[in-house]
């Protein structure tokens, strides 16, 4: 099966991501989410998730999520910088936004504070809006935010899922979009600059 790149106006950024799934309309094939990066590791969704205009829409009661050991390709290629935005449908119930693998991973609680699990061994940064934020502490609304995680000690997203965290706990209800991955740990600087590029997209 050949998969037609269509770009979408999302302008690029200096460095490139190791995984880059935009989750348009425009990179979906059947059930797979293309990956632009030179990587080309496309995934496959679980449980229909639906493209929303922007990102993909997500519920957890249908337990929807990108991966679901789809997400293989990776496995290997060590990241230090996650990158996503994400929309919460309401604040109340633990959600889960993403895993690198069984250790490492994001949600965000009942309280709307981001929560960050392993990614231990070094020093993590979480960011907010380009700005950076406080593990268990900073909040989030319903509104369209990105979020990045640096981390200096690199992580292998050997079972990396989207729209959830680990086995058994809990997934998401709301939306997703632009999910990079890179080799290196960006820069306060290159953190605000994928932001401020991609913000347009999302209204922010």
């Amino acid at each position: 099966m050949n998969i037609v790149h269509k770009m979408p106006n999302r302008q690029p950024v200096a460095l490139t991501p190791v995984f880059d799934m935009p989750l348009d309309a425009g990179f979906i094939s059947g059930v797979t989410i293309q990956d632009v990066s030179p990587s080309q590791v496309h995934s496959a969704t679980a449980n229909s998730p639906v493209f929303s205009n922007p990102g993909m829409k997500f519920v957890a009661a249908s337990v929807q999520q990108i991966g679901s050991n789809n997400i293989t390709g990776l496995a290997g290629t060590l990241v230090s910088t996650v990158s996503l935005w994400v929309n919460l449908d309401a604040i109340g119930t633990a959600e889960g936004i993403f895993r690198l693998n069984t250790s490492d991973y994001l949600q965000v609680t009942a309280g709307g504070a981001i929560d960050i699990t392993g990614f231990a061994g070094g020093t993590s940064i979480i960011y907010l809006d380009g700005v950076v934020a406080t593990d268990g502490v900073t909040t989030i609304g319903t509104n369209w935010h990105y979020i990045a995680i640096t981390d200096t000690v690199a992580k292998d997203p050997v079972s990396m899922r989207y729209g959830r965290t680990n086995n058994g706990q809990e997934y998401l209800t709301g939306r997703l979009g632009d999910i990079r991955l890179y080799a290196p740990v960006l820069t306060p600087s290159q953190i605000q600059s994928v932001f401020n590029v991609q913000r347009y997209i999302y209204g922010v």
